[in-house]
């Protein structure tokens, strides 16, 4: 597990035996509910503001840049693969 690195706005943590990725905006993670973008992304969002607090990405070693690119216009934050994959491979 790489847990606790820093990027950007994002605090990155990544479960190598399970291949999850997951995204907190902030310094700590906040208690939300997951709203699935499709089967691989789901969004963390704060029950009491109704805002993006975070990002899970389940399979993550098999998602492709197309879908990394395109998944990414739904967030509310951008996010740097490329440093991300710097910080887990």
């Amino acid at each position: 597990m790489i847990a606790g690195k820093q990027m950007n706005g994002l605090r990155l943590r990544y479960d190598d035996v399970y291949d999850i990725l997951y995204l907190t905006v902030g310094d700590e993670p906040k208690a939300g509910y997951n709203e699935p973008l499709d089967s691989r992304f789901h969004l963390r969002i704060d029950p009491e503001s109704d805002e993006v607090i975070g990002l899970t990405v389940f399979g993550y070693r098999n998602v492709t840049r197309d879908d990394l690119r395109v998944m990414s216009q739904s967030f509310p934050f951008r996010i740097d693969w490329d440093d991300i994959d710097q910080h887990i491979h």
